[in-house]
Order: structure tokens, then sequence, then C-alpha cells
């Protein structure tokens, strides 16, 4: 478990459930070719909504209260292409059609950050999970899709250390408002 107060690097995400999480990993090994990648665990797959970066605990209070006041809609995603990001050396999952509720939840928390005073960088949402990093080449095709019913999304602590990323889920939101 990491130190909540220890400052950590926090970021809004999309987290699957178990079943989500298995037929992503299905798919990951279905399109291992190259043996020098590495893949993502399988408890760290996740979408990530927002970056916020390095923040200390009063700023994560008031992060979460951002959260808190967003009303949102259950949104469906279909992951149905694998891409690879030469430049960064990444493998992932995505959607071909994307997502407007999540487009639309994304841009509600960069507002709510926005109205508390964080200067963070808003980019476009794109619905994609990596899949393996430091990959050389592009994964073989596989046709694949899984269908996501995104019912939540959460404020997410990384910490990075020499095993790799390691996350923790800090708070979760659902469509129906309850906080988890």
């Amino acid at each position: 478990m990491l130190d909540r107060a220890e400052p950590g690097r926090l970021f809004f995400a999309i987290w699957p459930d178990s079943t989500i999480r298995a037929r992503l990993l299905e798919w990951s090994e279905a399109i291992r070719t190259d043996p020098g990648a590495r893949p993502v665990p399988g408890p760290n797959l996740h979408i990530t909504l927002v970056f916020l970066g390095a923040q200390d605990s009063p700023q994560t209070e008031a992060v979460r209260r951002v959260a808190t006041e967003i009303t949102w809609s259950r949104a469906s995603l279909v992951l149905d292409r694998i891409g690879y990001w030469k430049r960064s050396r990444i493998i992932w999952a995505g959607s071909r059609e994307g997502s407007a509720s999540l487009s639309a939840l994304a841009a509600d928390l960069y507002k709510g950050l926005r109205r508390i005073g964080f200067r963070i960088e808003e980019r476009p949402i794109v619905p994609h999970v990596t899949l393996y990093r430091k990959a050389q080449r592009r994964p073989k095709w596989c046709e694949r899709s899984i269908e996501w019913s995104v019912e939540q999304f959460c404020l997410v602590k990384s910490r990075l250390s020499s095993a790799g990323a390691q996350y923790e889920v800090l708070e979760r939101w659902s469509v129906s408002g309850d906080v988890k």
C-alpha cells in the first residue's frame, strides 16, 4: 500500500472490473510477438481521463471535492483496435469510435480543476489501455473487441519504484453519485 501522506502523482481513470481485465489480458497475450516488450500487469490496466501530476494532501482533498460535484452518465466503450506508438514504444488497445460520455466526463473534470486553480494541460481523451511498454515493433494483428460499460471513475495515486509503477485507487465515484 502507498503512503497516503506522501505526495504522489495523481490521475483520474477508468478502472476495469475483473471480467474486462481478464479479457484485456487475453488480448494482450494474443498479440505478443516482441520478447523484449514488458506487459503491463493486470492490476495496472486502466484508461487515464486526466493526469494531475504530483500533488500534496490539501490539493488531493480539493481534487476529491471536484470529482464529488460532477454528475455524469454511464458510458459505453468498445475497445476494438490495437495500436503502437513508436516514439514511446507502447502497444495499446483502443477505441475507433471513442466515447462522448467519457469525453464529457474528462471535460467536466478539467473545468472543475481549473475552477479551483489547477493549471494543467487539457488534452482530448483518446481512450486506450496500455498493454505493453518498451516494445520494439508493432504487434501482430488480432481482431477482437471488448464492450465495456463504464459505471464509475476513480482517483488514483501512482508511485514509481524499481519494480515499476504502483497504483492505489484512492476513491471511486459511480454514475449514481455514490462515493466508494
